[in-house]
């Protein structure tokens, strides 16, 4: 619950909640309903309603605003979201959160000012009457239209604000699995390449490619022989700590990478994957305990060195007692082999003895329907 607190704060913190994707989000879930709840008439057959079908304690599409209360003064911000019964669904959370937030958990963290309340019919009406997703009430709708002639002015590139979360190497392998750019060794882009998240007793972050038919090729080697050898290939593959051996210690809740490969330039994009999942569903994220590769090593540097989106935090030693640097504290206790085989004496000092985290996931979020969790 805490991640999830500090994960909704940096949203809110960094403005992605104002950039206009609510709407359409809680247009799309009150369509989603409709189709469920709804049976068209046909020759002789009236059309059949739901019971539940405007059911507001069941669904509705709320429009109002929400605050940022770290803000100094707090500011509302106007916002649409959806209620079913206890969980809300909106699109910021959707991606982490795709099962819902707790509706008492919403409501202390965003302070939601809700304006109006839709049906799910009524959501569908009022996008035909009004010509859009939303807002359908006059302030709502000049709130926004403020909002869009200030940001107009202040950015020129809409995904700006976005683009200025990612560190720049990793924006460039993303443009190639966006199909923004062409992958290396190709002079056109692809719009078949995906990112992969499966869980098989470890968690297997992985480049895919989509078929036409919606299978999708693992990516994890060299593809020469399918024809694809210009592709992006790699995997990453974590696990929690404290699950995956009792001997590697709580490790501060994190999880920690047990085996990586990828095509060259193109493991940073799924280590920086890794971390934000491994950031909202546990600590963070920190290396193999016992061995790490020379590229690893870099990216591993990098975050500790050269990257002031990701935080390191000091993990302690389990290994040897009589080192340890906060004794009278368990939880960050882990198993420090691979940090003591490169410096015994400053042991604490290497980015192998550090727990990585970001507090927000604007990789995972730039990759949109890219970003793929697999229900196998």
């Amino acid at each position: 619950m805490k991640l999830l607190r500090e994960y909704i704060r940096a949203l809110l913190t960094e403005n992605i909640l104002a950039q206009g994707m609510c709407f359409p989000f809680a247009y799309q879930k009150a369509d989603e309903w409709f189709e469920a709840h709804f049976t068209k008439g046909g020759r002789g057959r009236a059309p059949k309603r739901h019971p539940d079908l405007n059911n507001k304690d069941k669904f509705k599409v709320v429009h109002g605003t929400i605050t940022n209360k770290w803000d100094k003064p707090p500011k509302p911000v106007v916002h649409g979201w959806v209620e079913m019964g206890d969980l809300i669904f909106d699109a910021q959370t959707s991606i982490l959160r795709p099962d819902g937030i707790d509706r008492e958990f919403y409501y202390d963290m965003y302070q939601p000012k809700p304006y109006k309340e839709f049906t799910a019919e009524e959501a569908i009406l009022n996008c035909y009457k009004y010509g859009g997703e939303g807002p359908w009430d006059d302030e709502l709708y000049a709130i926004v239209k403020q909002r869009d002639a200030w940001m107009n002015e202040r950015f020129r590139r809409p995904r700006r604000i976005l683009r200025e979360q990612i560190d720049p190497r990793i924006q460039k392998q993303l443009d190639v699995v966006l199909g923004l750019t062409p992958p290396p060794g190709s002079d056109q882009p692809v719009d078949d390449l995906a990112v992969e998240v499966s869980h098989f007793g470890t968690t297997i972050f992985r480049y895919v490619q989509v078929t036409g038919a919606g299978t999708r090729v693992k990516l994890e080697g060299p593809q020469r022989h399918r024809g694809l050898g210009h592709y992006p290939w790699g995997y990453v593959e974590i696990t929690r700590a404290d699950r995956y051996d009792e001997h590697y210690g709580p490790c501060l809740n994190g999880w920690v990478v047990v085996g990586s490969d990828a095509r060259d330039g193109f493991g940073p994009l799924l280590y920086d994957v890794a971390m934000e999942w491994a950031s909202q569903n546990g600590g963070g994220l920190t290396s193999d305990r016992f061995e790490v590769s020379g590229d690893a090593e870099d990216v591993w540097k990098k975050y500790l060195r050269n990257r002031s989106d990701v935080e390191p935090q000091q993990l302690d030693t389990l290994s040897y007692p009589d080192r340890q640097l906060t004794p009278d504290d368990p939880k960050d206790d882990c198993y420090q082999e691979k940090a003591m085989q490169v410096d015994w004496d400053r042991w604490h000092e290497t980015p192998f003895a550090k727990l990585f985290r970001k507090s927000g996931a604007p990789v995972i979020s730039a990759l949109g329907k890219k970003f793929i969790q697999s229900k196998s």
